[in-house]
């Protein structure tokens, strides 16, 4: 499991980017922050997720250190009320897509949207998935205890342009049939994995409603539920992207921005600092 450590003056940091990058889009932008725990929160030894590791006790902090116009989506509660489900991995550091979709169910009700029903969506099953720790580790109980990514299908669209790394742009899935692929990457069923600069056109909204998802790698489960409620969805990996993000927004007439990363890295001085390069 991943374990992060508290370091408060890096968690004010990443809420003052946020922060300052809010003030650049303008007060027409409706920011949203979306900080979600890692499994270590939940499921290791009680010293591992108290104290100086509490990840709820860090998110609390990193919220409290925003400004009130940042809506801010309690990620734990919703995960914490299920945890006896599957809604993270157990060979991977992500969250599956049924625990990205509770949160996504809190994100909806603070936006006064209405969520998706995950089983009005078609979904795709891809077993043997055996990710990042296994990587690392190549443990023997993980390789003999494989998990499963389940990925559902957008209502209004699959379909999604991307520019890579090195800024080709390419036609693409929001959700791509991996089957058969390396039993390593089976998370990049979602939007193509971790790219620079995503764009979905759901023409069956046909409202002009925008969205932007500033993301980790938790956002690459998260994004596809998102599909289905605005015509104009776009994500950016800042990790990967040199865009400057409040240009792109008054560009782009985006109407909302979600902030989408996990304690882990939003706790990382880099972090705060590449956010704030982008303006």
């Amino acid at each position: 499991m991943e374990i992060p450590t508290a370091d408060e003056s890096i968690i004010t940091s990443y809420a003052k980017a946020v922060d300052d990058l809010a003030g650049a889009m303008g007060e027409n932008t409706r920011t949203i922050s979306l900080i979600t725990p890692n499994g270590g929160e939940f499921y290791s030894p009680e010293s591992l997720h108290t104290g100086l590791h509490s990840q709820k006790d860090m998110i609390d902090l990193c919220y409290s250190k925003m400004a009130p116009n940042i809506v801010t989506v309690d990620a734990y509660a919703k995960l914490r009320n299920h945890t006896d489900e599957y809604i993270y991995f157990r060979t991977d550091h992500h969250w599956t897509q049924l625990g990205a979709y509770y949160v996504y169910q809190k994100l909806c009700e603070q936006m006064q949207i209405e969520p998706v029903d995950l089983n009005s969506q078609e979904s795709m099953r891809f077993d043997g998935f055996l990710g990042t720790y296994y990587q690392q580790l190549h443990d023997a109980q993980m390789a003999e205890n494989p998990d499963y990514v389940e990925a559902h299908i957008p209502n209004g669209t699959n379909d999604m342009t991307y520019w890579d790394k090195d800024g080709t742009e390419t036609q693409g899935h929001v959700v791509t049939d991996v089957s058969g692929w390396n039993k390593g990457s089976l998370y990049s069923t979602f939007i193509a994995g971790d790219q620079p600069l995503e764009y979905i056109h759901n023409e069956s909204k046909g409202d002009g409603s925008s969205c932007l998802v500033i993301k980790d790698s938790y956002g690459c489960a998260f994004t596809p539920l998102l599909v289905d409620n605005f015509e104009h969805l776009y994500v950016i990996d800042f990790r990967y992207s040199s865009e400057n993000i409040p240009a792109f927004v008054r560009d782009h007439g985006i109407q909302n921005v979600v902030f989408v990363n996990n304690i882990s890295l939003a706790g990382t001085l880099s972090v705060a600092d590449k956010l704030t390069s982008m303006m």
